[in-house]
């Protein structure tokens, strides 16, 4: 049997986050909330959304609201904090964007839109969140979503 298309998407994506090497873990659509105080710092939590979908002719035009968050622990100064969150969030770009160019994610998705990181932080000793959100537009063939 067939793959649906959103399947082949969200196992790519997974396996595309898995290769970046700073992440010590990635949990995609976790179901519970992360321990902070065992979890393997840095750490990925992923979660998708769809915003529906509409029809182009025979086309059936889906899009998927990916959400990562990268968690780290806060032991720097705020400005080695944020040069931290700015690498993340720059490997995880390249990561994304490098299979854009070549994989799975290139044959299927029309278009990808990413919005603006949020940074979020309290003081030293405690933990801080990156938060990247992409919007990827992939169609099939109205009524049948398998390759």
């Amino acid at each position: 049997m067939s793959t649906p298309i959103i399947t082949l998407i969200k196992n790519r994506i997974e396996i595309v986050l898995n290769t970046i090497t700073d992440i010590k873990k990635v949990y995609m659509c976790p179901t519970i909330s992360s321990n902070l105080e065992t979890a393997p710092f840095p750490f990925i939590n992923a979660y998708y959304t769809f915003d529906g979908w509409e029809f182009r002719n025979q086309l059936e035009m889906n899009v998927i609201n990916l959400h990562i968050e990268t968690w780290v622990v806060v032991s720097e100064n705020i400005d080695e904090l944020v040069t931290k969150f700015e690498l993340y969030e720059a490997s995880i770009h390249k990561a994304i964007f490098d299979e854009l160019e070549t994989g799975i994610l290139h044959r299927y998705t029309q278009k990808v839109e990413k919005k603006s990181p949020l940074y979020e932080y309290q003081d030293e000793g405690s933990v801080g969140r990156l938060t990247q959100e992409y919007l990827l537009t992939y169609g099939h063939t109205k009524g049948n979503s398998f390759l």
